[in-house]
């Protein structure tokens, strides 16, 4: 896929002033940003640097990955793929199992005596599951 990028056209600026924590110079100046994308209606907000640039670029990031993720639904997936669970961890089950690859071991011998051969088949399955996905 293209890079994306979002047109200046369709983006909808709205500038206010800050509230909470930061001081006076937050609450007298509008240095935080509601950015819209008028044709999709995707809405974000932007409020956590105290100066306006920072602001205008947290929001594009933000708002450049939601319309984008819109657009191409299979990006959505990509996107997320990285915060999916890895390797779950159950002591008292006597459990360590890798979710990508679907290997099991035992927690004693995986974790408690940090034996590598059983930690090392478990990278290795993994290795091998994400060369056959690419």
């Amino acid at each position: 896929m293209a890079k994306f990028e979002l047109n200046d056209k369709d983006l909808v600026y709205a500038w206010f002033n800050g509230t909470g924590k930061g001081g006076q110079n937050r609450n007298k100046t509008a240095n935080c940003l509601r950015l819209k994308h008028a044709p999709t209606g995707i809405q974000v907000t932007a409020q956590s640097h105290r100066d306006r640039p920072s602001n205008e670029r947290d929001a594009l990031e933000k708002l450049t990955l939601r319309v984008k993720s819109f657009l191409h639904p299979e990006v959505q997936k990509e996107r997320f793929r990285a915060k999916e669970m890895i390797r779950s961890y159950r002591e008292p089950d006597n459990i360590v199992k890798d979710h990508v690859s679907g290997v099991m071991g035992s927690y004693k011998d995986i974790v408690l005596s940090a034996d590598p051969v059983d930690f090392g088949k478990m990278i290795e399955a993994r290795k091998s599951v994400l060369v056959s996905k690419e």
